[in-house]
């Protein structure tokens, strides 16, 4: 699992940051643009592919935690800033044109996607106004999650098959958007009016708007209980 983790070369910030931008450097709105750019003009594989690293994120991110304690060096921040430094500068390392440094190329950019999301998140919660650029990603991540069964079932070299052990359930494309949105998408926007209308999107319009005027009143209700 963490084979790709392992660099011959210590690697280095210096000039890195040519290739791909630091999170420190990018505004909260920026920040999530950039991300929603990605996703956006790619085809949905690479949304399931990314799921796929955001939820090993967690794992790397205690990895790079561990390392840097260990290494009792100040050359990288122990926070998500810091991982996004780190991997900038591993996917620098492997600019090369050999299977060997595509395959990692690609995987730490997936992995630094991902933790500039968990940072977008992070950003989000002290600034609540940011949650309103995020739900258009996970509403990108979504369409992403229903293609994760025929993603995963291509075998992808990408993911070991220790990393995709957390979709291992699913067996349709139901199965990877209700994954998706049970366990993935924050709390914050889960229920978002965006979201809400995605998921009915194939009903009947007279179905949908019959929805949409009882989930309005619904929140009213909730709102005069406030």
């Amino acid at each position: 699992m963490f084979s790709f983790w392992k660099s011959k070369r210590k690697p280095s910030l210096t000039a890195a940051t040519d290739i791909l931008p630091r999170s420190i450097e990018l505004s909260d709105d920026v920040l999530v643009r950039f991300i929603l750019k990605i996703l956006s003009s790619q085809n949905l594989t690479v949304s399931a592919l990314f799921l796929v690293a955001y939820e090993n994120s967690r794992v790397y991110y205690s990895v790079f935690l561990d390392s840097v304690q260990s290494a009792k060096t100040e050359q990288y921040a122990p926070s998500f800033d810091g991982m996004v430094d780190w991997l900038i500068s591993l996917y620098s390392r492997h600019m090369g044109t050999s299977t060997e440094d595509e395959f990692a190329r690609r995987r730490t950019f997936y992995l630094y996607l991902a933790i500039l999301l968990k940072i977008a998140h992070t950003r989000a919660k002290a600034n609540p106004s940011l949650w309103e650029l995020i739900v258009d990603v996970w509403l990108r991540l979504l369409e992403g999650s229903r293609v994760l069964q025929t993603t995963l079932l291509e075998k992808t070299s990408l993911w070991t098959a220790d990393e995709i052990t957390y979709f291992q359930h699913i067996k349709s494309s139901d199965d990877g958007q209700n994954y998706c949105l049970s366990l993935m998408v924050p709390s914050e926007i889960r229920y978002h009016p965006k979201i809400s209308q995605w998921l009915v999107r194939d009903l009947p319009e007279n179905v949908r708007a019959q929805i949409q005027k009882s989930d309005e009143l619904f929140r009213e209700i909730l709102g005069q209980d406030d």
